[in-house]
């Protein structure tokens, strides 16, 4: 195939792909609709707009300057420089409320070769609400720090950990209907692993990822309100990039995203045990310890298997690269008792000297979605070579 050809097909791929969202109807679910719906689900968007072009891919390696930032904690000992920093801000839910934006600032440094050392910092403004009977202000946010560490473990290989603090303050420390709320707060950690393989004489490379994210203590908002799990999540990615010469380039990739929490069991309608709790007609007993719940998490849909398969999430990534042009293109999705997000992603990069900026814009399928208009800018400074 000649270049102009490969070209042709990525470029209509990437049209393809953009132009999706006008070919969905926003389907009803066929089956039982039982949502997934942790504490904290911040957590989940990567703040990073690199990642965002490619619907939120970030277990492995996707060729821009972001690699190594947030996401995958083993990812940062790929890196060859000896300092790298990130900043992202996109504004949220913008069809809900005008004030609400997740901010994010991300670096490493090389301690040895091979061998780095980063932390990263998120906070997501809620905005401000009115509460109604006090009339009291309410500006509710949240934010995670962390560090992490990275080491690469042979020349394609390597494994990283980030431990985590989380707060999130819904409230304001104000009281609501007389009952006083505290911010709620956990300890979490993720656990990286990445392997890349070159062949066809290094013009290819194959990329291979697994993170378990926000795998952490339960949170809690009143001493009388039973705790909430947080978005604990098993990430699976691969993706292929080839060089097709110095100029161009593109990247395939793919990333399955499972909630590792408990799945809502199936209750039988106005029933109570001798403990004054529901009776469970399917499923299991969500109040359970973080690693009980980790462990029945692969089995504990009330409709079985199926509805196991259904809770994938799927993410679809593609990049073309034109000298320090990239652009970006992806696919989310979610079935439809599950939540049913599904939308396109849409960005662009350019890098000059040791900076590279990037934007995203989703694009949901669906008319009146949430997420409609969201957008990102980040942008990310480098800083020497090999120390």
């Amino acid at each position: 195939m000649t270049l102009k050809k490969i070209i042709i097909c990525i470029i209509g791929c990437l049209l393809i792909i953009q132009t999706s969202n006008g070919q969905f109807q926003e389907s009803q679910p066929s089956g039982f609709v039982n949502t997934l719906n942790p504490a904290v689900p911040f957590l989940t968007i990567p703040p990073l707009s690199g990642t965002g072009g490619t619907a939120f891919i970030n277990t492995i390696n996707i060729y821009n300057a972001e690699t190594g930032h947030f996401g995958n904690p083993a990812l940062a000992s790929l890196s060859d420089k000896s300092f790298s920093v990130a900043s992202g801000y996109s504004p949220w839910l913008r069809e809900l409320r005008p004030d609400m934006g997740l901010l994010g600032i991300s670096a490493y440094l090389k301690i040895k070769p091979g061998q780095y050392f980063g932390f990263d910092f998120m906070y997501f403004d809620l905005g401000r609400f009115i509460q109604n009977q006090s009339q009291t202000q309410l500006n509710p946010s949240e934010y995670a720090g962390s560090i992490s560490y990275s080491i690469r473990m042979s020349t394609y290989s390597s494994v990283g950990v980030r431990l985590k603090y989380i707060c999130s303050d819904l409230v304001g420390g104000s009281p609501i209907s007389g009952t006083s709320y505290k911010p709620g707060r956990s300890i979490a950690t993720d656990l990286g692993y990445s392997l890349q393989i070159p062949s066809n004489n290094n013009h290819m490379q194959h990329h291979f990822g697994v993170a378990v994210n926000n795998l952490g203590s339960k949170i809690s908002y009143s001493r009388n309100a039973p705790s909430q799990f947080i978005p604990t999540s098993l990430k699976l990615g691969y993706g292929i990039h080839y060089k097709i010469n110095p100029k161009h380039s593109i990247l395939i990739a793919y990333e399955a995203e499972k909630y590792l929490i408990p799945t809502p069991p199936i209750y039988i309608a106005d029933s109570i045990d001798m403990n004054g709790n529901p009776i469970i007609l399917a499923g299991y007993d969500p109040e359970v310890s973080v690693l009980k719940a980790l462990i029945r998490s692969f089995y504990d849909a009330p409709e079985g298997f199926e509805e196991e398969i259904n809770e994938v999430l799927h993410h679809f990534g593609l990049s073309y690269s034109y000298k320090n042009i990239s652009f970006r293109s992806g696919l989310f999705m979610e079935h439809a008792t599950k939540g049913n997000r599904k939308f396109a992603t849409s960005g662009l990069g350019y890098t000059f000297n040791s900076f590279e900026i990037n934007l995203y814009y989703l694009i949901p399928f669906y008319p009146n979605m949430p997420i409609a208009n969201t957008l990102g800018l980040s942008l990310v400074w480098n800083i020497g070579g090999t120390v």
